[in-house]
């Protein structure tokens, strides 16, 4: 019977870049490791939990790859959920964060996956800041448990990433420069966590979010910070919108030293670029962030 555990091994090694030497290299012989990739033969609990970081995939989050390579129902219930969490961010509804949250929290109860439990923390941290009107500096149980969560963790691994890009709004300027920071440190231990993929945002991306906070606290030395970090990253056209924005924060910073029409010329092409593209999330965004650097620096309006 051909067994199907290590041929979706393989396929998420292949997926990230990663050689079968790297994974099978004191843990089992080549000829053993080639076999299992084929799906001849099966490995020891203990083998797969070490290709599994190897890998730098949870357990939680292996399960659910595997079911997904394997055309298995991971359940209606977490499409549900993620509904609810990009609705009741969009809408600004507290009342459908709540719900994914109770959701979350049964799951948890059922099956015990530790990536439920952190689903349920940040919907009811999103949830408690819209209750809270919105303030980042009240009291928020619910975020400080992820917090401590990020800090503790000696290795992220993929659903960390993504947990940091969803809370990052809702952080305090120093939290957020710490968890970046942090964040920055475990991508240069595993390249792969900064690329980016269907379920994680690249560094590029990250960063780039980060901005919205530094904005909006009116932070300058925040902002520079995230700029310095920001200009050091290698750019391409993969990450068209960070790349663009790069150019708008630089902008800004140029007219911050000395402010003329000319310092903001970037931004007028940078419109134009994305108007062009049709790209009408992106624009979006570029129009809310250049209305907001605009009143704080004090750009005459035309």
């Amino acid at each position: 019977m051909k067994l199907d555990i290590g041929p979706s091994i393989k396929a998420v090694r292949q997926k990230r870049g990663y050689s079968a030497k790297s994974m099978y290299t004191g843990l089992m012989s080549r000829s053993n490791y080639a076999r299992f990739e084929e799906g001849a033969i099966d490995t020891s609990a203990a083998n797969l939990y070490e290709l599994t970081k190897r890998l730098n995939v949870s357990l939680p989050e292996w399960m659910m790859i595997y079911n997904q390579l394997n055309g298995r129902d991971v359940g209606k219930l977490t499409n549900q959920v993620n509904g609810l969490l990009n609705a009741g961010w969009t809408q600004q509804d507290p009342a459908q964060l709540c719900e994914a949250a109770r959701i979350c929290d049964e799951l948890y109860a059922r099956f015990q996956y530790p990536n439920e439990h952190l689903s349920a923390l940040m919907a009811s941290a999103l949830a408690t800041f819209l209750q809270n009107g919105q303030v980042i500096g009240a009291a928020n149980a619910p975020r400080s448990e992820l917090i401590a969560y990020l800090d503790a963790m000696d290795t992220w691994y993929a659903n960390d990433v993504a947990l940091l890009s969803n809370i990052m709004q809702i952080l305090d300027l120093p939290t957020l420069l710490r968890l970046i920071v942090r964040y920055l440190l475990m991508v240069k231990n595993n390249p792969w966590l900064g690329q980016g993929s269907n379920s994680i945002p690249s560094q590029q991306e990250v960063l780039q979010q980060a901005f919205n906070t530094a904005i909006s606290e009116r932070d300058w030395a925040a902002y520079t910070k995230l700029l310095e970090r920001f200009n050091a990253m290698p750019m391409s056209e993969r990450y068209l919108f960070p790349t663009l924005m790069r150019q708008v924060y630089n902008a800004y910073a140029a007219y911050h030293q000395q402010p003329s029409a000319a310092a903001l010329a970037p931004v007028h092409a940078v419109t134009a670029v994305i108007t062009a593209a049709d790209s009408p999330a992106n624009l979006v965004e570029l129009t809310r962030q250049v209305k907001a650097l605009n009143a704080w620096c004090g750009v005459p309006a035309n």
